[in-house]
């Protein structure tokens, strides 16, 4: 803590400022409210319902995009190593490759 005329600091059992002698003032204020929260507390209720439906659409979009990539690379990976036979009787093996490219 320090002093508000000088900026000194002081200890917790100091009365006064030990450098220009101002008295010290110690104000007792409460953590805690004891009345009711009021308008916040309707303001939690009302929102919390909405915070967990919102919760589990990301949940859930998020777990059908992870099943959807998953299910896109296994049949990608299966067309990448498939080989497909030529009129002639040749072997050609394909490689698709495929770049996504985000711009802001």
């Amino acid at each position: 803590m320090r002093c508000r005329a000088c900026r000194a600091r002081l200890g917790e059992t100091d009365n006064y400022c030990r450098k220009c002698g101002a008295a010290v003032e110690y104000i007792d204020v409460p953590v805690l409210r004891r009345e009711p929260a009021g308008q916040l507390a309707q303001l939690r209720a009302a929102a919390l319902p909405v915070a967990r439906q919102s919760a589990f659409v990301v949940l859930a979009g998020t777990l059908l995009r992870f099943a959807v990539r998953r299910w896109l690379s296994s049949r990608a990976h299966r067309r990448d190593l498939a080989l497909v036979s030529d009129r002639d009787g040749e072997v050609v093996e394909e490689l698709v490759l495929y770049r996504r490219i985000r711009t802001r």
